[in-house]
This record gives structure tokens, C-alpha cells and sequence, in this order.
């Protein structure tokens, strides 16, 4: 018990360090039942805005859980997705613009370029039904020595062949695995949606500010 309160306090101090200095908004923060709850505010005392589903002398096995739960849940979530949104555009503003430009396995990024800025340069389209064609490979390749692109990246879901044979061929660099359309193992670097989108944003910085 003492390891598992330990390793929550610790989460809930990641959280609260992930927050911008100057955040003026409290963190909406979700605690199923009282004890957790109560953690959550010794911890972090104003600087969450605590919700706690199961009260006190409240017992969490029978509990049904109301719309106004569901309600307090979404509301935090969309929260958390903000504040991210707002680290990434802090992160990316950090990369010049003329080095905005990364090479992928598939067009499988185009929400996150329009949203940050970004250039991505597929090996081939939106599915993953064909293998790039020897004319797409070329003319990638083409793209890379004219554009000196340096962040070339693999994806957690495709055969990796073709980026390692173009980075190899062009003297680019694999900046790292990217996550598009599935996430990774429970435990992994990608696990959540959450993890998966903070993931891709450093390993991408990471990459175009070598070109």
C-alpha cells in the first residue's frame, strides 16, 4: 500500500510540474473515491481543482457511477488535452520554421501538421495497403539531398524498410518511432492517447532541429 501511495503522490507531482509557471487556471483533477481524494489535496491543495466521485462513508465497489461523473471525467480530459496543446505549440515555437519538415511512412500526420505547422513528406499515402513504389523512394530521396531534410522517422505500425533504406541512401538520420494509428503496449512509451501525443512532439523537436 505504501509503494502504491508513494508512486500516485508522484504522479500527481508530474502533473502539477508539467504546468506552464504562469498557469493560472487550476488543474481539473478526477479522485474516484475520498482517500485518493484527499492525497490529491494535501498534495496539491489550490492548485487542482478536485473533483471526488465517491465520497466519504461512500462505498466505491457498489457505486454506480451518474452522467455527472461521466461529465466531471470528460472535463478533465479535455483539460489535460489543452494544457497539452499548449506545451506542444510551446515546444514546437522552439523550431524555426524553415525546419519544419519531416519524412514519414505514411501520410498518416496531416491533422498534426495543419494544427503545428508542420511539413510532413510521406514514402506513400494515407493506407498502408501498398509498398512505396520504387518512383516514390526516388523521388523521396530526391527531396532529401535538394531539401537537406535530416528528421526522417519510422512508425510504430510499418514495415521500416523503406525509411532505413532512405536514410541510409541519403545520409539522414532515424530521429525515432512515431505513433499514428495505434498506440504501443499498455506499459509503453505510447500508451494513451496522452503519452502517444507528448511522445511524438518531443521526438519530432528533437528531429527537425537537425535539419
Amino acid at each position: 500500500m505504501a509503494v502504491r501511495t508513494s508512486i500516485f503522490i508522484a504522479a500527481v507531482l508530474s502533473l502539477l510540474c508539467c504546468r506552464p509557471p504562469a498557469a493560472a487556471e487550476p488543474v481539473r483533477v478526477v479522485a474516484t473515491f475520498s482517500v485518493l481524494g484527499d492525497m490529491v489535496s494535501a498534495v496539491a491543495a489550490d492548485r487542482v481543482a478536485l473533483v471526488t466521485i465517491v465520497g466519504g462513508d461512500g462505498d466505491t465497489e457498489l457505486y454506480k457511477p451518474t452522467a455527472a461523473d461521466a461529465r466531471a471525467l470528460a472535463d478533465a480530459y479535455i483539460a489535460q488535452i489543452h494544457e497539452l496543446d499548449a506545451w506542444a505549440r510551446k515546444e514546437l515555437a522552439e523550431v524555426p520554421k524553415p525546419k519544419r519538415k519531416v519524412i514519414t511512412s505514411h501520410d498518416g500526420f496531416e491533422y498534426l501538421a495543419k494544427a503545428y505547422g508542420i511539413r510532413i513528406i510521406p514514402a506513400r499515402g494515407w493506407t498502408n495497403d501498398k509498398e512505396a513504389s520504387a518512383a516514390d523512394v526516388a523521388r523521396l530521396m530526391k527531396q532529401i539531398r535538394r531539401d537537406k531534410i535530416k528528421a526522417v522517422f519510422v512508425e510504430n505500425m510499418n514495415d521500416p524498410r523503406v525509411i532505413e533504406r532512405v536514410a541510409r541512401e541519403t545520409g539522414a538520420e532515424i530521429g525515432g518511432t512515431l505513433y499514428s494509428d495505434a498506440l504501443s503496449k499498455p506499459n509503453g512509451e505510447a500508451g494513451t492517447y496522452l503519452a502517444m501525443f507528448r511522445h511524438n512532439i518531443a521526438v519530432l523537436k528533437a528531429g527537425m532541429l537537425k535539419n
